[in-house]
Order: structure tokens, then C-alpha cells, then sequence
């Protein structure tokens, strides 16, 4: 699409656009780099955002796990929840807890 997309889409779109495996191992990675080069940084975690295009018929991301009552997540909600426990059980008392975007 050109521009200032640099992956050719917006980033939710081309994350979007993903197999499933590879968007919850690049969630993993994501939170590992950001934590290696600056304590201070955090990643948002994507939880609900607009297509620019449609993916897999869909015009909407959604982390959930797809089920009956909400069948059009992508299936990233246990592995932020595992990051998220993963950062909450490092955080010491005293500490700064990590933010949840």
C-alpha cells in the first residue's frame, strides 16, 4: 500500500494477517526485546482495533479466543495473559508494576 506502511498494510492489519502460531510467538518476542532494551518500554497489546483490510473475512482484530459467544477472535487472549502473569510474578514489592495497555 506504500506510504508509511512499512509492512505494506497498517501493523494490526499485518498482524492480522498472520498465522496464529506466529502472532502469539511474535507477542513473546516482542515482550522479550522491548524488556532487553529498555526497562522502561512497554508494548501495547493488541486487544480490539480496525482492519485497514479485510483478514480471513474479518473488518475487526480481536485477541480473544474465538467460542461460541465471541467467534471472531484471532487467538492472541492466553498468550497476553501468560505475559501478563509472566510480568506481574517478576514485578518485587517496591517495584513499578508494568502498565497493561
Amino acid at each position: 500500500m506504500g506510504g508509511c506502511w512499512v509492512w505494506g498494510y497498517d501493523e494490526i492489519t499485518w498482524f492480522a494477517q498472520q498465522p496464529e502460531v506466529y502472532r502469539n510467538e511474535w507477542l513473546r518476542y516482542a515482550c522479550r526485546w522491548v524488556r532487553e532494551h529498555d526497562q522502561e518500554g512497554y508494548l501495547e497489546m493488541p486487544g480490539s482495533r480496525c482492519l485497514a483490510v479485510a483478514t480471513k473475512g474479518k473488518r475487526w482484530y480481536c485477541a480473544n479466543r474465538a467460542s461460541a459467544a465471541t467467534p471472531d477472535g484471532f487467538g492472541q487472549e492466553e498468550t497476553i495473559r501468560a505475559i501478563w502473569a509472566r510480568d506481574a510474578a517478576s514485578t518485587t514489592p517496591g517495584q513499578r508494576t508494568p502498565h497493561r495497555h
